[in-house]
């Protein structure tokens, strides 16, 4: 299974790359350095670089390395929470601003979804309810979830949405702590159903399925 941004083997190797806060242009570490450092199969590490390409944190340039192209996507999630707490946005206002968004692209991901990133999607949702019991670790594959739907609707101006989201998630995790099990399986259930409506392309379904999902949150947000 790829790695996601919330392994520990990606982690790993974004908190190396960026330890020593380079700048966009700047060169980093290549695949042999990394395994060295760190331990991990080459395998992983590739997975790791490609998944920061992919998010256009780096970018390689052929037979000349990997570079940075803009700033960690940790340090990126760390810079909006703070302009978001001081601009006193509350948690319930970004809940609010995530269903537009994410509504408003499911056109896009139908048309753009293949059938590897929906078995990706599939697996996200299996992990939800597996790990239901551990509302943390549910809590983040249900991160991972939302952001690979942003991720296939191929427009890169959802990679800059998506560390909204991610914030979003950082932000709520001491609200989804104690969630019941029934909490993150009820989410399970509507995100099956969101990806068969997906898969016959249905809009209308689609877009309530995700809308409910989105909308049963914690109760310490509700109004």
């Amino acid at each position: 299974m790829p790695l996601s941004p919330q392994s520990k083997e990606f982690s790993k190797v974004e908190r190396y790359l960026f330890r020593t806060q380079p700048q966009p242009g700047d060169k980093v570490a290549g695949e042999d350095e990394l395994i060295q450092a760190l331990g991990l199969t080459r395998y992983k590490v590739r997975q790791a670089l490609d998944l920061l390409v992919q998010m256009g944190v780096l970018e390689r340039k052929k037979k000349r390395g990997t570079f940075v192209k803009r700033q960690a996507t940790n340090d990126m999630t760390y810079n909006i929470l703070e302009q978001l707490k001081l601009a006193g946005f509350d948690e319930l206002e970004f809940n609010e601003a995530r269903l537009m968004i994410e509504l408003s692209v499911l056109p896009f991901v139908i048309r753009r979804l293949t059938p590897a990133t929906q078995a990706q999607m599939r697996n996200l949702v299996n992990g939800i309810r597996l790990n239901a019991g551990d509302p943390l670790k549910a809590d983040a594959i249900l991160m991972d979830f939302h952001l690979l739907m942003l991720h296939c609707c191929g427009n890169r101006v959802m990679e800059v949405f998506a560390n909204v989201v991610r914030t979003y998630f950082q932000s709520t995790k001491s609200l989804v702590k104690d969630m019941p099990k029934e909490f993150f399986e009820e989410k399970a259930t509507l995100l099956e159903g969101f990806l068969k409506a997906l898969n016959r392309n249905d809009l209308p379904e689609a877009t309530e399925l995700l809308r409910q999902s989105i909308e049963a949150k914690p109760s310490a947000l509700k109004e």
